[in-house]
């Protein structure tokens, strides 16, 4: 393998690499977990965006080194109006929130909830409203280890509903997939066992692809458009 093939297929496994574990500025996820006793709502977006979700926020990006001084405490009063979770009507109160930096350039809060009862369950996105315009948020509601129904949600679709049967299991969806999940689409889950995350694969990875599919190209006409003038003799 020539020393330019090298070095193309190492930056293509760093951009994919990157890409795959990375939010979108303008995309986020919310990923929900409904188990016996509990229920877990979890979002995760980009660093670069979620300084929307602070009340007065300072003038600076969010780092690793000005979380814990500048913004957990921001982002910890403005977290209960982020997300609402509500059964017929009626709000649940969440039993913790937890906020984290997370991966290399993402932030991720944590809500833990009780188990909501039967009736008509709704998540709503509420920080959506603080985002640009074009932000978008990939919900996934999952139980055990299936997905019960997904979502893509904006400012104008924040809202998503369930209905919870009586057996503590879903019985029918809104905007979801049917409570059957077909193979396919289970198999785009990944489960995150270390941690007990549950993300989407499909979207970064093939936007990570495509990314590095057009930089290897560019690259590739750059190194041979370089060589062919470099090898073409002068003339006397």
């Amino acid at each position: 393998m020539s020393h330019p093939t090298r070095w193309l297929v190492l930056i293509a496994f760093m951009t994919i690499t990157a890409l795959a574990h990375a939010h979108d500025a303008l995309q986020s996820s919310t990923n929900v977990w409904l188990r016996p006793d509990q229920m877990e709502v979890e979002v995760i977006l980009a660093r670069a965006a979620s300084r929307s979700l602070a009340d007065n926020p300072p003038p600076v990006p969010v780092s690793e080194d000005n979380f814990e001084s500048t913004y957990h405490e921001l982002f910890q009063k403005s977290a209960p109006t982020l997300v609402e979770v509500s059964v017929d009507g009626k709000k649940i109160e969440p039993q913790s929130i937890t906020v984290d930096l997370y991966e290399e350039t993402d932030l991720r809060f944590d809500y833990l909830f009780p188990r909501p009862s039967a009736g008509k369950l709704s998540f709503t996105t509420s920080f959506l409203k603080r985002m640009d315009e074009g932000y978008i948020n990939s919900l996934g509601v999952n139980e055990g280890l299936h997905m019960i129904g997904m979502d893509d949600q904006d400012s104008d679709h924040a809202t998503w509903t369930m209905n919870l049967g009586a057996d503590q299991s879903s019985t029918t969806t809104t905007n979801s997939l049917p409570t059957s999940t077909p193979a396919s689409q289970v198999d785009a889950v990944i489960i995150d066992r270390a941690e007990g995350h549950v993300v989407n694969k499909n979207f970064f990875f093939n936007t990570a692809l495509i990314c590095a599919i057009i930089f290897l190209i560019s690259l590739g006409v750059f190194i041979k458009f370089r060589s062919k003038h470099r090898a073409k003799p002068s003339s006397r």
